[in-house]
């Protein structure tokens, strides 16, 4: 399957991190990547791709994204309602653990149910697998190359309205965007209003005691403490998503009312412990 997209950071960013994971032991099994990539000007020519000139690489105007032609979104549904559900949630986990390995962290695309869209969907099946890939990587981290000088283009202002990310990946991109240099009390209303509209499953309470820790901390500050936590926003994502979409199937595992304690805790909170006891469950399913 060929995806056509603009030349953006974005794009650029999710080959690149693409190309990161290739590189990594039978990536294949967990991961859906860019297979190959096409470069176009503006009328939609090819520019030859071999040693391009700095006079080429600023004309490149799209680019095409070549995916395995095996993959799809069809079956995905299918899978997480099957009796497979538990086997294919502790696969996407062991996903997040090899991501995490390298220093990366997976944030979900939002969700797309159209199904010629491979590229805009957060998972893929191969026809020949039967587990869940876990696609598109425009929204996620690699974490050795994100600093404070360049965090903004990671933590892209598209993030604000993700509704799978937590609260951490929020105000670091809320600081980042409205050029916030200390975080006050005024700020506070604000965030908590953005953040919780259209994400019905947040524990309010938790979320402004977050916020109000930081009352009068600078921003650089407030980055540095909450990347500690990096690690957490995969499993965040990933069970807020389920909670979203799978309610049904998490409460039949014995899943729900974990996987909503790990996305209603606090960054301190939502520890090793708790996903502990989640793969032990879904270990035994």
């Amino acid at each position: 399957m060929n995806v056509l997209l603009d030349n953006t950071f974005s794009t650029n960013h999710y080959i690149s991190v693409s190309e990161k994971i290739k590189k990594l032991s039978m990536f294949f099994l967990y991961f859906n990547t860019v297979e190959d990539v096409k470069f176009l000007d503006t009328n939609y020519r090819k520019i030859m791709d071999k040693e391009l000139t700095a006079e080429q690489q600023t004309i490149i105007k799209y680019k095409i994204l070549h995916f395995h032609d095996e993959c799809t979104t069809e079956h995905i549904n299918c899978v997480f309602q099957s009796p497979k559900f538990g086997k294919c949630l502790y696969h996407l986990f062991y996903s997040a653990n090899i991501l995490h390995n390298n220093q990366m962290s997976y944030t979900m695309v939002h969700f797309n149910d159209d199904k010629d869209s491979i590229c805009n969907s957060p998972f893929v099946m191969q026809l020949n697998n039967s587990f869940p890939l876990i696609n598109n990587f425009s929204n996620s981290f690699f974490f050795p190359i994100v600093n404070l000088r360049n965090a903004k283009l990671y933590f892209s202002r598209s993030l604000l309205t993700n509704p799978y990310i937590c609260i951490d990946v929020f105000l670091i991109t809320y600081l980042l965007h409205l050029n916030i240099d200390i975080f006050t009390r005024q700020h506070i209303t604000d965030v908590f209003d953005l953040y919780i509209k259209e994400r019905p499953f947040n524990d309010n309470k938790m979320v402004l005691k977050s916020l109000e820790y930081f009352i009068d901390y600078k921003k650089n500050d407030i980055v540095n403490y909450l990347l500690q936590f990096k690690y957490t926003w995969t499993y965040f994502s990933f069970c807020y998503f389920f909670i979203l979409y799978y309610q049904e199937q998490l409460h039949v595992n014995g899943l729900y009312e974990i996987c909503l304690k790990y996305t209603q805790s606090s960054s301190v909170d939502r520890n090793k412990n708790i996903l502990k006891d989640i793969h032990s469950i879904i270990f035994d399913i």
